[in-house]
């Protein structure tokens, strides 16, 4: 309870809530500071949604490296107690735990393993979508020892859409191979989530690999991925998804559209073709984006600024090489004023949603800077 009263307090339009936020903070920290001494296992879920819910604050705040730190206690906790072996095909597998790995009690009904799951892809997320946005390394590093489904929204759990007796394996690695033999469970909106983000976090490793024969496959399957799986949750007409929840809609539109621009971002300014998808998917992605009501999104998760601010370094880019292009090599559809328009939209929208976030603050400062500098 005291992560959620510290959350509150934060959020609150109120100074004298505000002023209990060092308390409840510092509470907090006390509280999950004795976790690993005296932990029992029906307390596991509640520690870690209280380690992911103050990372989520100290990213709002800027303290990267604070929030890190409490995002990877999150993933031992995980990890710790193997909720990444949930439903796993090789039951008596100890891989991944470590030494002193726990096995929890079998979830006494559908909701309660429903919990665990969506728990454990909760830190995953977590881990990989900062992780991937600061180009650091995530902590759940071994993708190949994740065997838990991918997760299904509450009300799958209510209404036992988790097949009886189903196992699962390499959840992660089947999913980016498109493996159609196997099941990977989820479905909704926390799923598709991840599934963005492991998109996102493949393409941004992708800038760091030899581009060999196999690199050159995998490229050309991979952006194939992204774009199949952004065209089919945010189709040029229609935005009913993100009526349905646009917090989180938001987020997964643009990890996917970020991701196509990571993947082709080697290959500009050299290729013309790579320059012109990328200006037409960040401009897909800022019309998305103008579309949304912001009122209903307030507050928002830091990732949101942050993916934004990664967009608008991407388009402050293009800025500065359309310029030096030749001008039969130019982009005919998105003239220098059409791209700084967009650069504009998404810095205004920042500025809304941004607003009481330290961190976003702090990134439009950055950007105006770079954009003054542009030609």
């Amino acid at each position: 309870m005291t992560a959620i009263y510290l959350t509150g307090t934060h959020l609150s339009p109120s100074p004298s809530i505000n002023q209990h936020e060092p308390t409840f903070l510092s509470r907090l920290r006390h509280q999950l500071a004795l976790v690993p001494a005296g932990l029992r296992t029906t307390q596991v879920t509640h520690a870690i949604q209280a380690e992911v819910i103050l990372a989520h604050y100290l990213y709002r705040a800027g303290r990267v490296v604070e929030a890190r730190y409490h995002s990877s206690a999150a993933v031992a906790l995980a990890l710790g107690h193997r909720l990444h072996k949930i439903r796993a095909a090789d039951g008596d597998a100890l891989s991944g735990g470590g030494e002193f790995a726990v096995t929890l009690p079998p979830a006494q009904d559908a909701i309660e393993e429903g919990e665990r799951i969506n728990g454990f892809w909760t830190v995953v997320l977590l881990d990989k979508v900062w992780a991937a946005a600061l180009g650091m390394p995530p902590t759940v590093g071994n993708d190949e020892m994740i065997d838990t489904p991918f997760p299904w929204d509450v009300s799958g759990y209510e209404q036992n859409l988790v097949p009886p007796g189903a196992a699962y394996s390499r959840t992660i690695p089947k999913f980016l191979s498109r493996d159609q033999t196997a099941p990977l469970g989820g479905g909704g909106s926390l799923a598709y989530q991840l599934q963005a983000v492991i998109l996102f976090e493949r393409a941004s490793h992708f800038a760091f690999r030899q581009l060999d024969n196999a690199a050159q496959a995998d490229y050309i399957a991979l952006d194939a991925h992204i774009d199949e799986l952004r065209q089919i949750l945010f189709p040029l007409d229609t935005l009913q998804t993100l009526q349905l929840d646009p917090r989180t809609c938001m987020i997964t539109c643009s990890l996917l559209h970020l991701a196509t621009l990571k993947l082709h971002s080697r290959f500009i300014p050299d290729n013309t073709a790579a320059l012109n998808k990328c200006l037409g998917v960040a401009s897909n992605l800022v019309a998305t984006l103008e579309k949304v009501d912001m009122a209903r999104v307030l507050p928002v998760n830091a990732i949101t600024g942050m993916l934004c601010y990664l967009v608008s370094q991407e388009i402050i880019r293009y800025l500065t090489i359309i310029p030096t292009l030749p001008p039969a090599s130019r982009p005919l559809n998105y003239p220098p004023d059409r791209v700084l328009a967009m650069l504009t939209s998404l810095t205004s929208g920042m500025e809304i949603f941004g607003a009481d976030c330290p961190l976003t603050v702090s990134q439009l400062a950055e950007l105006r800077g770079a954009y003054s500098a542009t030609p």
